[in-house]
C-alpha cells in the first residue's frame, strides 16, 4: 500500500459520510483508485474511524480519524490533553473493536492484507492498533504511542509488520513522544527558514543578556509560528488558487539533506519532547511517574501478542469460572443464569507487587479515599447480592466482575450505582450480561451501563481500572476546557 493512498484515507476519514442512495454502497476515489466504506464507528468517547476495501485489490485500510478541531473539539482536546498529563488514551478501546471487527470481516471474506492509518491522534491508534494486531501502516504526524502506557516498543521490530510515521519537521504534536515503528521527516521551506531564523534571533539576544541559553521559551515561540506543519495537507496532492501542490512524500525537494538544518530540527524536537516530559510531571506528579515505574518493569510486548491473548480468551469464554475455566450457568427459578464454583490460578509475585504499589499510592479505587472509591464500594456490594443470591461468594472472579463493571460505569457516566442486576440470557444465544443501574429499575430516566459475563471474568482488575482512570483523567480535562471557556467568554462579555 502506497504511503500516499494511506495519506488520502487518513484525511477521508475527516469527512462526513456520504449517504448514498438505498442499495449502494459508500464509495470514493483517491490517489487513482476506488474504495467502498465497509464499515464506520462513531463512539461517544469521540473516537470515529472507517474501514476502506480497495474494489480491485481487495486491501482493507483502516483510517483512525485524527484531532478534528472543528468538530468535538473539547472531546478532542480533552483526549490530546490527557496523553500529555497521564499518558492515556480514551478512545483506544474503539479503536481496537473496530480493527477487530476489520480483520474479522477480511478473513469472512477472503480480503486483505489490512493495513492502518491515522493522523495526529489517529495517528497514535494507528500505532497502537498496528502493534497490537501486528499490522502493517503508516502514520501522519502522529502523537508518539511508545511514549503511553501500551507497552509499545520504540521503533521498528525486527519481527514486526512494517510501519512508517510520517513527520513534518516542524510539527508539535509528533516531536513529543517515541514513536513505534520507523519514522520518516520532511520540511517545508518555511519551517527551515522559521528554524534558522529563531537560532539567529537566539544568537543575538545571547548577546544582550549574557548566559542564555537554548531551552523552551525559544523552542515553545518556534512551535507557535510552526502551527500550520500540523495539519494533514501536506501529505496529500492537492489543488489551491497557485495551481497543484505535491504531496511532500513525493517531493524529494522535501527531504532533508544540510546538516545544520538536521542538527536545527534535531534539537528543536528534543527540546519539545523535553516540555512533554515536564508537563507529565507536573500535571500527573507523583502518580504519573509511579505508572511510568510500573510500566518500567512490565517492559514492552512484542507485536501481535495482544491479539494472541484476546484469541486465547475467547477460547476461555465459555470456561472461565469453574475450576479448569468452565463457565457455568445455572437455571435458577426465574430463569436466570447464575454464576458457580469459580477457580484462577495464584497471582504471578510482580503482578501483587504492582497492585499494592499502586495501592500504596491511592491509585486504586478500592482503596478509601480514592475518588471513584463509593462508586466501587456501591458496585462491589452490589455483584456480592447476586452472588449472595445464587449461593456463591465474592471471589476473584467476583473482583474482576466488579471492575469490569466500574469501567463501564464511568465510561457511561453514572455517578451513582443503585442496582446491580444479571440479565436474563438474550434470545440470540449471546450469553449473559450484568447490569449497573442508576436509579429506580422501573423508572424509564434511570441510567445504566452493563457487560458480557464472560468478558467480564476474562478482564484482568488492572485492565479495567486502567480503563476506569483513563475515563476520568479524559473527563477531568474536559471539565477544565469547559471551565476555562466560560471563563474566557465571562472575560469577553465583560
Amino acid at each position: 500500500m502506497r504511503p500516499l493512498t494511506n495519506a488520502a484515507l487518513a484525511n477521508a476519514a475527516y469527512s462526513p459520510p456520504s449517504h448514498p442512495a438505498p442499495g449502494d454502497k459508500e464509495s470514493l476515489r483517491v490517489d487513482g483508485e476506488d474504495f467502498e466504506v465497509l464499515g464506520r464507528r462513531d463512539a461517544v468517547s469521540g473516537y470515529q474511524g472507517v474501514v476502506y476495501r480497495n474494489i480491485k485489490t481487495n486491501e482493507i485500510i483502516i483510517a483512525h480519524r485524527g484531532t478534528e478541531f472543528d468538530r468535538q473539539a473539547i472531546l478532542d482536546g480533552g483526549v490530546d490533553a490527557a496523553m500529555v498529563s497521564a499518558r492515556v488514551n480514551a478512545q483506544i478501546n474503539d479503536a481496537l473493536v473496530l480493527t477487530k471487527q476489520a480483520i474479522k470481516q477480511a478473513e469472512e471474506n477472503g480480503y486483505g492484507p489490512v493495513y492502518v492509518t491515522g493522523h495526529s491522534l489517529g495517528g497514535a491508534l494507528a500505532q497502537i492498533t498496528a502493534h497490537h494486531y501486528n499490522l502493517p501502516g503508516d502514520a501522519f504526524n502522529p502523537y508518539g504511542a511508545a511514549g503511553l502506557a501500551y507497552r509499545l516498543p520504540e521503533g521498528q521490530p525486527a519481527n514486526a509488520a512494517p510501519f512508517t510515521n510520517h513527520v513534518m519537521a516542524g510539527d508539535l504534536v509528533s516531536a513529543a513522544g517515541p514513536h513505534y515503528g520507523k519514522v520518516e521527516m520532511y520540511a517545508l521551506p518555511k519551517e527551515l527558514g522559521v528554524l534558522r531564523d529563531a537560532e539567529q534571533g537566539q544568537r543575538i539576544a545571547s548577546l544582550v543578556s549574557l548566559g542564555m541559553k537554548s531551552g523552551h521559551v525559544m523552542s515553545s515561540a518556534v512551535a507557535v509560528q510552526l502551527g500550520d506543519s500540523h495539519r494533514m495537507v501536506h501529505f496529500i496532492d492537492r489543488m489551491t488558487d497557485k495551481g497543484p501542490v505535491q504531496s511532500v512524500l513525493d517531493d524529494p525537494e522535501a527531504r532533508i539533506t544540510d546538516a545544520e538544518d538536521l542538527r536545527r530540527i534535531a534539537e528543536y524536537r528534543k527540546d519539545i519532547h523535553q516540555l512533554r516530559l515536564g508537563a507529565t510531571v507536573l500535571v500527573g506528579g507523583g502518580p504519573g511517574l509511579l505508572r511510568d515505574g510500573v510500566n518500567h518493569l512490565r517492559g514492552t510486548e512484542e507485536a501481535g501478542a495482544y491479539a494472541r491473548r484476546e484469541a486465547e480468551a475467547v477460547q476461555r469464554a465459555e470456561s472461565a469460572l469453574k475450576p479448569g475455566e468452565r463457565l457455568v450457568h445455572e437455571t435458577t427459578e426465574k430463569g436466570s443464569p447464575s454464576l458457580s464454583h469459580p477457580g484462577f490460578a495464584p497471582k504471578s509475585p510482580l503482578q501483587e507487587s504492582i497492585e499494592s504499589t499502586l495501592d500504596k499510592a491511592g491509585l486504586d479505587p478500592r482503596t478509601d479515599g480514592h475518588p471513584d472509591h463509593a462508586l466501587y464500594r456501591q458496585i462491589r456490594d452490589g455483584v456480592s447480592a447476586v452472588d449472595a443470591k445464587h449461593g456463591r461468594s465474592f471471589d476473584e472472579t467476583s473482583e474482576r466482575m466488579t471492575a469490569s463493571l466500574l469501567a463501564k460505569a464511568k465510561h457511561s457516566g453514572l455517578e451513582r450505582v443503585d442496582h446491580v442486576v444479571l440479565g436474563d440470557p438474550p434470545s440470540d444465544g449471546s450469553g449473559p450480561r450484568m447490569f449497573v443501574v442508576q436509579g429506580a429499575l422501573d423508572n424509564p430516566a434511570h441510567l445504566r451501563a452493563s457487560i458480557a459475563v464472560s468478558e467480564a471474568v476474562n478482564t484482568p482488575v488492572e485492565q479495567s481500572l486502567a480503563k476506569a482512570e483513563q475515563t476520568s483523567q479524559a473527563q477531568q480535562v474536559a471539565q477544565h476546557e469547559q471551565t476555562q471557556e466560560q471563563i474566557r467568554t465571562a472575560m469577553r462579555m465583560g
